[in-house]
């Protein structure tokens, strides 16, 4: 194109090409190019209008006779914008499957614990792709809650609850996350909406029965169980669910026929199995009640209550070993339960290993370690049975046991405290047991009983290093202590 300089006044023109001088002021067309010639314009070639004005070069005309000529240059600029400027186009969002994929990786990294900044950061990413994905709202939620922004987790399951109403997670995460945040009414009125939005949904009035009854509403919760019963497609769990709370409330008979419910579509359902068993128990049949735990028993031996009951129920039958190795998983299971839990399931097993040869006792307890090793509970059932020894004095046992709880978890401050009582007292390694005391007040500061014994073993340990009195006193109590509570000595506990 070309384009010359445009002037509308008094400036010189420029010279034709016989010589003659023509005014400066160019058509409109020449201003912005010829759209039968000019291709970068293409917009300007679909409806302008071309108008030609010319202006005589001495003329003197009024401001507003321009008028038309600007008018026409900002039509033409409006029509050319479209075409050789681009609009920022709108994210394509992902395939399906793509979206999918991701979504259930994100998932398996929520399972395992694994989520930072940098998974919220990919789920943020799918959410500007797919604003509307219900899924990646409520895994934001989860993601959110995990790493402690509380009021973006709520406004996600929000989100998520509203695209999908069909979404069960979405009504039990939000429901939960109200609980938690101490917004009772909040969390009831969230069941409620979620109640509405499942009917016809089995499994997701029962997650939300669930978390009511986890939180003391068992009348709300039973409700939702009833409704869930009632489906044709009925979940799993429900029975169970029902049979639960009619034992809270000592209602056995009424226990049987919901555990039922389950128990005829899923034989081996494991809490179905555990709440009949518990029902036949207190009802006073005890035989009958070992085959249904027994079930649950080898569906899930840390199923809270079913290896407590099992063992009642195969210590009346006079399975004294059989009750003894059940027993010792109860021990395990009681890691996750209030503290006198734990105390009863010791109790137990004192009770039962006194009944048993000490070597045949020991092996039990051997084989039990040997599967929850591979557990996240083994540490906890090394250092339950450390103590389970000291109460029974058996000093080379527990310590025994406390090493190798420590073998998997080297920084429990008890599990260390222990040990070193157990070296200071029974087997009168002193520098040993100051060693595993500092070690101990190292990893807690807080624990005042820790912090006591170290000192009171540093203000006595350098009389004793040169007490050759104490010295002989000790190589005694070694020969007495090996001869009569050694790890190979036969006989009871």
């Amino acid at each position: 194109m070309d384009w010359q300089r445009i002037s509308c006044g008094r400036a010189p023109g420029v010279l034709s090409s016989n010589g003659a001088r023509q005014p400066h002021c160019r058509t409109v067309a020449q201003l912005i190019g010829n759209p039968s010639t000019d291709g970068r314009h293409g917009g300007v070639r679909h409806g302008l209008l071309w108008h030609r004005f010319q202006v005589d070069r001495a003329a003197s005309l009024a401001p507003w006779a321009l008028l038309p000529v600007w008018l026409c240059l900002l039509a033409a600029l409006v029509s050319i914008c479209p075409a050789g400027i681009a609009s920022p186009a709108a994210p394509a969002s992902l395939p399906a499957a793509v979206t999918a994929r991701q979504l259930d990786d994100i998932q398996e990294q929520l399972e395992k614990g694994a989520v930072s900044e940098s998974t919220v950061s990919q789920l943020q990413s799918l959410l500007k792709q797919n604003p509307g994905n219900a899924r990646a709202h409520l895994l934001l939620g989860r993601c959110l809650e995990r790493i402690g922004y509380e009021h973006l987790a709520l406004e996600s399951y929000r989100r998520s609850a509203a695209l999908a109403p069909d979404l069960a997670e979405a009504h039990v995460y939000l429901c939960a996350f109200y609980f938690s945040l101490g917004r009772k009414a909040e969390a009831l009125a969230a069941a409620d909406t979620g109640r509405r939005a499942l009917r016809g949904n089995a499994a997701g009035l029962l997650r939300l029965g669930l978390v009511l009854e986890g939180r003391g509403y068992r009348e709300r919760a039973e409700e939702l169980f009833l409704e869930a019963a009632r489906d044709a497609a009925r979940a799993p769990g429900v029975g169970a669910a029902l049979a639960r709370l009619h034992n809270s409330r000592g209602q056995y008979v009424e226990a049987l026929g919901a555990a039922a419910l389950d128990l005829k579509r899923y034989p081996n359902h494991p809490a179905a199995n555990l709440e009949k068993g518990r029902a036949l128990i207190m009802l006073g049949r005890t035989k009958e009640a070992a085959g249904p735990l027994k079930q649950a028993f080898d569906s899930d031996p840390l199923e809270t209550g079913v290896a407590d009951l099992l063992s009642q129920a195969l210590q009346q039958e006079g399975r004294t070993v059989d009750a003894f190795r059940v027993a010792l998983f109860e021990i395990a299971s009681a890691a996750s339960g209030p503290p006198e839990r734990l105390v009863r399931a010791k109790e137990r097993v004192i009770l039962l290993m006194k009944k048993l040869p000490r070597q045949q006792a020991r092996q039990l307890v051997l084989e039990v370690e040997g599967l929850l090793d591979r557990t996240p509970r083994g540490a906890f059932f090394h250092f339950a049975m450390g103590d389970v020894y000291d109460l029974v004095k058996e000093p080379y046992f527990a310590r025994q046991e406390y090493r190798a709880g420590l073998a998997l978890r080297p920084d429990f401050a008890r599990g260390l405290f222990r040990l070193g009582q157990d070296e200071e007292i029974w087997f009168h390694n002193y520098e040993l047991a100051l060693e595993l005391y500092e070690r101990a007040a190292r990893l807690d500061p807080t624990d005042a009983e820790i912090h006591s014994r170290l000192q009171r073993l540093r203000r006595r340990a350098p009389a004793y290093r040169n007490d050759l009195a104490g010295h002989l006193r000790d190589w005694l109590w070694s020969l007495w202590l090996t001869t009569f509570k050694g790890p190979g000595r036969q006989g009871e506990f």
